[in-house]
């Protein structure tokens, strides 16, 4: 899931996404890292807050909490026309044992290098599972992210076993 904060002037933007945890079900935050758990019986669901930095220690803001309204992410950006704030929920409990990573990619247009305020794009690794997040928030136009084409405004993908994308969700 995520949210996307399309401005018309360059501004400090702040993002809160709150989600309401039910009875039962507690919330159990990674000790170095920004991920956590929803743990309820035998479930064990893992959420990435992939606009974060994957580690705690680093200083950039943005925090993945447990507050009295329920689980809350934070993101900033000092300066910008936009901002995509991406939550991973991984609704799998098989893969939440399983040692996870999640990193920021470069995302090119014209054999430039595009800020994330125009395009951001996230590749998720769980265990030997991949995907890859891309999310325009410019004018859709032709961008590369590692060596995958892209065309839309939206893509949600599984990496298969030959390295290219199988899309799961794609919004043109």
């Amino acid at each position: 899931m995520g949210d996307a904060l399309l401005g018309t002037e360059r501004a400090e933007l702040r993002c809160e996404m709150h989600l309401s945890i039910p009875a039962g079900v507690r919330w159990q935050p990674a000790d170095e890292t920004q991920e956590g758990w929803l743990l309820a019986r035998r479930s064990r669901l893992r959420l990435l807050p992939l606009g974060l930095p994957e580690w705690r220690c680093d200083p950039r803001p943005g925090s993945l909490d447990l507050e009295p309204c329920g689980l809350t992410l934070r993101q900033q950006s000092p300066h910008a026309l936009r901002m995509f704030v991406p939550l991973w929920i991984d609704l799998d409990a098989r893969r939440g044992h399983r040692p996870c990573t999640w990193r920021h990619l470069t995302v090119g247009e014209d054999l430039a290098v595009v800020p994330p305020e125009v395009a951001s794009a996230y590749r998720v690794q769980v265990g030997r599972e991949q995907w890859l997040v891309y999310r325009t928030l410019a004018p859709a136009a032709s961008r590369t992210v590692l060596g995958h084409h892209l065309v839309t405004e939206l893509l949600v993908g599984r990496f298969n076993r030959r390295g290219l994308v199988d899309p799961i969700l794609e919004l043109e």
